[in-house]
């Protein structure tokens, strides 16, 4: 594994919040979590900082967030905010947040993503 270092940390804060302030802004990001994350992951292959988007709950809520392959056990939630209203971005290692670490991750078989592109055409907004 590589070393995630704090440029390393601050290059890639600043392609999350370059890509969420154009596509969420500030507004609450309840139900953006995949697309998000889906969008994040395609430009960062584009750039060559492998990644892939993980799936699990938070609070019996369908959640999304990325996981970074070169880099031991750092995920990056730029829909944190709807969980955490002080926190816009995480960034690090998952059981290093007193959010994240509730995240409960989960497999995903083939008819989950089915539903999960419902989720992603329909997403709910309070």
């Amino acid at each position: 594994m590589n070393e995630f270092t704090d440029h390393i940390k601050q290059k890639i804060k600043l392609l999350v919040e370059t890509i969420t302030k154009r596509s969420i802004g500030n507004q609450c990001p309840k139900g953006f979590c995949f697309s998000t994350s889906f969008a994040l992951s395609v430009y960062f292959n584009s750039q060559e900082i492998r990644n892939f988007i993980s799936v699990g709950k938070m609070n019996n809520t369908v959640h999304f967030w990325l996981n970074l392959i070169d880099y031991d056990d750092i995920i990056i939630d730029a829909t944190i905010k709807q969980f955490d209203k002080n926190q816009d971005i995480y960034i690090g290692n998952i059981s290093d947040n007193k959010t994240t670490e509730q995240y409960k991750p989960k497999c995903i078989s083939f008819n989950d993503w089915i539903d999960l592109y419902e989720i992603w055409c329909n997403p709910e907004f309070d």
